[in-house]
């Protein structure tokens, strides 16, 4: 069988030949157009004589041409990765295209440069049409690192036939249909920032491509739904105009990181009262739905699990834990992986028993909802005290002159130590951070405040207090070490 993706972008190029299929500065490419430039970028990369099957690596700064190259690697049944030279070796990439500079990319890695030049010399009269392979339904189609909060990477290997899966399910999540117009707020380098456009071509609609200020775009080119996450999202509302109105038919879902309830209801004030949370990873997708309104005042809250997904919370021995009792979330969904790619081990730790456990606290309620607690390996324990960090940030971010903020734990002699990692803006005063923290956690310990220039994040915004806590770690060694 023939690639799906491309398959029902073909359709739609000959059911409705002048329907948009993407939209980018305001320019629109039609199905038409889309699907003939697939062809001609297909047959330009057949002609590199790339080995078939191969892994491939890519980093483009075009996106309308990335998408070219990816639709075009779905279809020759070659598994791609949106990744930057520095990846490619975890991603097991054996060919690199890009269209900048590339060193030390080790051994065995093919380079090719996909310069403008080579996009628009490439003319589907000057190379033979390409013809279509069958495909394996279970080979990989798509790679993604997912690296959590750890910082270390895991590779994902999504087949052709659970990114079809998702692709069917995540159409009726995520509202797509002919007359959708989607714009992505994540990076394409994510499972979202690759699955949720191609469900969109899978069910006939456009997608709005924009840069990281996609704000404008929201109202400029008529979008209906976005995915993001609590960070985009937040600078979003940094830069929209105050006499701004509220965006009319936008549906806006928020997922990879907690959304805090000041942005909540910031968001649903200013731009659209149609804001939803989700939960899921790359490894499962999307797992739970919740209409963000529902979220005030029951902190974790991620709503309930999708038809197509199942969530357990169990304990340190897998037994289900009851309604109302924290324990370790686990969770199964449509489309899902079924491990590490070339990971053996980290496979057997997270995958048991056709269940997903990432990592995650987790209480379900009488009504079935969900509520994260926090990371498994993030929660902090001060002397017998516990607490999620994500509950510290939500309460001092909006202390003056905290331009940014992320809580985490050292583990001491006897309990854990919190430590607050500070971007300061103007105004900031450590005295107030103080008081507010007393205030909103009496029965804690104080904090020791630490002031950084930029709080590391993944692709998804989350903070990664791992590397806070190494970076801690470090220093306090070396501190000790100059003493001694």
């Amino acid at each position: 069988m023939s690639n799906f993706i491309f398959r029902e972008i073909l359709f739609y190029s000959r059911l409705n030949p002048d329907a948009p299929a993407v939209v980018s500065g305001g320019k629109q490419f039609s199905y038409a157009r889309f699907a003939a430039d697939i062809e001609r970028v297909t047959r330009a990369l057949a002609a590199e004589a790339l080995p078939e099957g191969a892994r491939v690596a890519v980093d483009l700064r075009g996106a309308y041409r990335s998408w070219l190259v990816l639709m075009a690697l779905a279809r020759m049944g070659m598994p791609s990765a949106t990744a930057t030279a520095s990846d490619v070796l975890q991603v097991g990439a054996t060919v690199f295209l890009t269209d900048g500079p590339a060193t030390d990319l080790g051994p065995g890695i093919r380079l090719l440069t996909l310069s403008p030049e080579w996009f628009d010399r490439m003319t589907p009269e000057a190379l033979p049409p390409y013809r279509e392979k069958p495909q394996d339904p279970g080979a990989f189609c798509r790679l993604v690192l997912s690296s959590g909060t750890t910082g270390v990477p895991k590779c994902v290997g999504i087949t052709h036939e659970q990114l079809q899966r998702r692709c069917l399910f995540g159409a009726r999540t995520y509202e797509l249909h002919p007359s959708a117009r989607y714009l992505s707020g994540v990076g394409m380098s994510t499972v979202g920032g690759f699955m949720i456009p191609v469900a969109t071509w899978y069910s006939g609609g456009a997608v709005v491509l924009a840069g990281d200020d996609f704000g404008p775009a929201l109202r400029d080119d008529r979008v209906t739904s976005v995915f993001t996450s609590p960070a985009r999202l937040a600078d979003v509302m940094r830069r929209l105009p105050k006499d701004a109105p509220p965006i009319p038919g936008l549906k806006i879902i928020v997922g990879g990181a907690p959304l805090s309830e000041a942005l909540n209801e910031q968001a649903r004030q200013r731009l659209t009262p149609d804001l939803y949370i989700i939960y899921g990873s790359t490894e499962v997708s999307t797992a739970t739905l919740a209409y963000a309104p529902l979220a005030i005042g029951r902190p974790g809250y991620v709503g309930q699990c999708l038809a197509y997904a199942r969530i357990e919370i169990v304990d340190a021995q897998h037994n289900a834990r009851p309604v109302g009792e924290e324990g370790i979330l686990r969770v199964q969904g449509a489309g899902m992986a079924t491990g590490y790619v070339d990971d053996a081990e980290t496979t057997s730790t997270a995958f048991r028993d056709g269940w997903f456990y990432p990592g995650d606290r987790a209480k379900l309620d009488a009504s079935g909802g969900v509520h994260i607690v926090g990371r498994v390996t993030e929660i902090a324990n001060l002397g017998g005290l516990k607490i999620a960090p994500h509950v510290i940030d939500d309460a001092l971010i909006g202390c003056p002159g905290v331009a940014d903020l992320a809580a985490f734990s050292v583990p001491g002699a006897k309990t854990d130590r919190l430590w607050i990692a500070i971007v300061a803006a103007d105004g900031f005063d450590q005295t107030e951070l103080y008081r507010r923290y007393g205030e909103a956690f009496p029965k804690h310990p104080p904090p020791t405040v630490v002031r950084i220039d930029k709080i590391p994040r993944n692709e998804m915004g989350k903070a990664m207090r791992a590397r806070l806590r190494e970076l801690v770690e470090q220093e306090m060694a070396a501190r000790q070490a100059r003493a001694s």
